[in-house]
């Protein structure tokens, strides 16, 4: 693991209550991994259960904080990023409360400051979503 909770405000722009990401787990140029286990008080929380709309968050908000580890690890600043499209997404069922959810980002494709990603959702070894965003960088001033 390596950050968790407070430590991730560093790397992305989301504060709370919207914060949507509480642990990562791996941060490499190519591939992050990012965690959160759902609390019953969490904005996208209806019924004991975690929304769609949550795990699109979530997914954003882990290549956010795997991106901007890795600019901070390099001394950069980190760079705000907005999604651009989201496309072949599928939910195959959603996180109840107290769940564990665990997101592969891999980038597919980096094209100036645009940046393709795959994410794979998954609670133990059961995906439960897996979809495709492009995210836009802020250019750095």
């Amino acid at each position: 693991m390596i950050c968790r909770n407070q430590e991730l405000l560093k790397y992305i722009p989301q504060r709370p209550p919207i914060v949507m990401i509480d642990s990562l787990h791996s941060a490499k140029p190519d591939e992050f991994i990012g965690g959160l286990q759902i609390q019953e008080s969490n904005l996208f929380v209806e019924n004991q259960t975690f929304s769609e709309a949550g795990i699109l968050e979530h997914i954003a908000q882990t290549a956010a904080a795997g991106t901007g580890y890795l600019c901070a690890q390099e001394k950069k600043p980190v760079q705000k990023g907005f999604i651009g499209q989201i496309k072949k997404v599928n939910f195959f069922r959603l996180p109840k409360v107290k769940e564990n959810i665990c997101t592969c980002i891999q980038i597919t494709a980096q094209v100036f400051d645009v940046s393709i990603i795959k994410a794979t959702v998954s609670i133990g070894e059961e995906c439960i979503a897996t979809g495709e965003m492009k995210i836009f960088l802020q250019p750095e001033n």
